[in-house]
């Protein structure tokens, strides 16, 4: 786990991958690894965070959610379709 973020690191950029999530296969084991260092990290230091392949119920799930959330915070959350909507954020490299 990541403790603390390097010093020249100023942002960062998280993608989740939901593709063919359900409840079924949802792996609260890899939740619970990211979940501490989502926390540790001020939302200030976030440049977006990228949910993918969310589907219905995530997404309405966020609808809900994001009416009790600053606007700073929930304008950094997206949800994409496709991984092709990444290439704003992601190096050539």
């Amino acid at each position: 786990m990541i403790d603390t973020m390097l010093p020249h690191v100023d942002t960062w950029t998280q993608i989740f991958d939901c593709t063919n999530m359900g409840y079924a296969n949802f792996d609260r084991g890899a939740f619970n690894a990211v979940e501490p260092m989502m926390r540790a990290h001020s939302c200030n230091r976030r440049h977006v965070v990228y949910v993918l392949g969310g589907g219905m119920i995530l997404t309405g799930i966020w609808a809900i959610l994001k009416a009790f959330l600053p606007e700073k915070s929930t304008s950094k959350a997206k949800f994409i379709a496709t991984a092709a909507e990444l290439l704003p954020d992601i190096d050539a490299d």
